[in-house]
């Protein structure tokens, strides 16, 4: 049975005027929540589940058997639901005589977004990504107007399609890319892309754009001090994505990087912050550690050749504490997320 949450919103998908489409679909549930609506047709069902990058161990298994359903034919295990998609839907253009597949953001997040998978006019396969409600129509159009802003041909980003708002929903469309979230053995790869966003020269932190509003948003006395403190200190400036994780990226057959949700993007930030969130988050939602021992495990990372190489680039050099501690407070400050506990951690240790 589906929640009443999700009742809710798939009536919001469905729109309001005359039935255009009935589309049947499948359900792929996480914690009886709708993750993903599946399909029929074998193959748009297969690259429907390809949208979603599992990073634990359980939801890769549950990811992997009800692929094995769909590629065997045995996907009517999974439970079936009907969806009418009226004339102010927001899939009303988007549905073709084979269907379309579509993920759900997170159902207690104040921006869940659908990221649907669907063909082209000229039969290629896209991914447009819509909000419906409020937030989320800003954070869909937030997202759109970074990728327009992103300098041409930034490695790994990808490109802009098409773009619609209107006062019901925004939306945009790129290309489907093909891979899975890198492994260990990515890493070299991944920091390459990195590396490859970040200006020609060093710059003072006290010159960045992202720096200065930092400064301007810090509350905590303590906090300034210590940013007054190392604001001489020069780094390369760069393109920080902002949710640089795993799951926001693909590895290609080819071993090329492609970087997704581009939301919090921002430029004239510090090279570095990207791959501290990087390792931060992986310690946090997938190895579940505690906030001291991801600020260990990153520590150690960084006094690691590969670590020491990589800071070297970004131009923090030996300046471990910097690196994290200004990672910490802007993504804290600035990007809102709650880091309060790694702070204490930080501020303990430092």
């Amino acid at each position: 049975m589906l929640s009443e949450r999700d009742k809710s919103f798939l009536s919001q998908i469905e729109g309001e005027g005359d039935i255009v489409s009935v589309q049947s679909l499948r359900c792929f549930m996480r914690k009886g929540d709708l993750l993903m609506a599946l399909p029929y047709a074998r193959e748009s069902a297969l690259k429907t589940l390809s949208l979603y990058q599992p990073q634990r161990l359980v939801a890769k298994f549950y990811t992997h058997l009800v692929t094995f359903w769909v590629y065997f034919g045995l996907a009517g295990l999974l439970r079936s639901i009907s969806l009418e998609i009226k004339e102010s839907s927001p899939l009303v253009k988007l549905a073709g005589q084979n269907g379309l597949g579509f993920l759900l953001g997170n159902p207690n997040g104040p921006t869940r977004r659908i990221i649907c998978l669907h063909r082209g006019t000229a039969g290629e396969w896209l991914v447009t990504k819509i909000g419906i409600q409020q937030a989320a129509r800003q954070a869909v159009a937030n997202e759109a107007r970074a990728l327009r802003a992103l300098p041409e041909h930034l490695t790994g980003a990808p490109k802009l399609i098409a773009h619609q708002e209107s006062p019901y929903f925004s939306n945009f469309s790129v290309g489907l890319i093909a891979g899975c979230s890198p492994s260990v053995s990515d890493t070299a790869s991944v920091l390459d892309c990195l590396v490859s966003w970040q200006s020609d020269s060093r710059t003072p932190l006290k010159e960045l754009n992202q720096w200065q509003e930092l400064c301007g948003s810090v509350d905590d006395e303590s906090c300034k001090k210590w940013l007054d403190g190392i604001a001489h200190h020069k780094v390369f400036s760069s393109v920080v994505h902002g949710d640089f994780a795993p799951w926001n990226i693909k590895m290609d057959r080819e071993g090329k990087v492609h970087v997704l949700d581009w939301e919090f993007c921002r430029r004239g930030g510090a090279a570095g912050w990207d791959w501290a969130h990087y390792l931060i988050q992986v310690g946090l939602l997938v190895e579940k550690a505690s906030c001291a021992e991801v600020l260990e495990n990153v520590a150690t990372w960084a006094r690691s050749q590969t670590g020491r190489d990589y800071l070297k680039l970004a131009g923090w050099r030996n300046e471990i504490d910097a690196w994290i501690g200004s990672y910490l407070l802007y993504t804290h400050y600035l990007l809102n997320l709650d880091r309060k506990e790694l702070i204490t951690c930080w501020k303990k240790n430092k």
